[in-house]
């Protein structure tokens, strides 16, 4: 039920955040690209770099010093969307981190797992279908807010009436 129900729960959530956005909300933040450039960097460098540093100093036992900086590695993910749109943030800077980081992910979390898990594990370490990983991803993220963003720009009156049953799904679902 879980494998079924949470990606599809997301999707949603993605489809309503999808609702409220334009191109140009994209557009914006690319001109400006200061918080995204230090969202990203942050991030993708030094949130790795943090953990491989605080497990230098505080060692764990190897799986799970392995798996804290592979979580390290992960994208954003949904939830930051979420908690984004909740707040009454920048909705299109969050899923354009998480969609870019996503991106970059199929290059940075292979190479920073494949780090711990030599560094941590070595021999003994576990396959992760990374690339599988991803795709399931960017699928949960990017086609249910293209598809908003899409009712938006063929009928903006259906999508704000949808918009005010998918915040609260959202809150509901969340």
């Amino acid at each position: 039920m879980l494998k079924v129900g949470l990606p599809i729960a997301l999707a949603i959530i993605m489809f309503g955040m999808g609702l409220g956005l334009t191109l140009a909300d994209f557009m914006r933040v690319f001109s400006k690209p200061k918080a995204f450039l230090l969202g990203a960097g942050l991030q993708l460098v030094m949130l790795p770099l943090l953990v491989i540093l605080l497990l230098f100093v505080f060692p764990h036992n190897p799986p799970l010093a392995a798996g804290l900086v592979i979580l390290a590695a992960c994208p954003g993910g949904v939830t930051s969307n979420i908690l984004t749109y909740l707040a009454r943030g920048d909705v299109a800077l969050s899923v354009s981190l998480t969609a870019v980081i996503s991106l970059l992910g199929f290059i940075t979390v292979p190479l920073i797992t494949d780090f711990a898990l030599s560094n941590y594990m070595g021999e003994g370490a576990p396959e992760l279908p990374i690339a599988k990983t991803m795709i399931g991803i960017l699928l949960i993220i990017t086609v249910p807010v293209a598809l908003g963003m899409l009712v938006r720009k063929l009928n903006l009156s259906l999508a704000e009436r949808m918009e005010k049953i998918f915040g609260p799904l959202s809150i509901f679902v969340l």
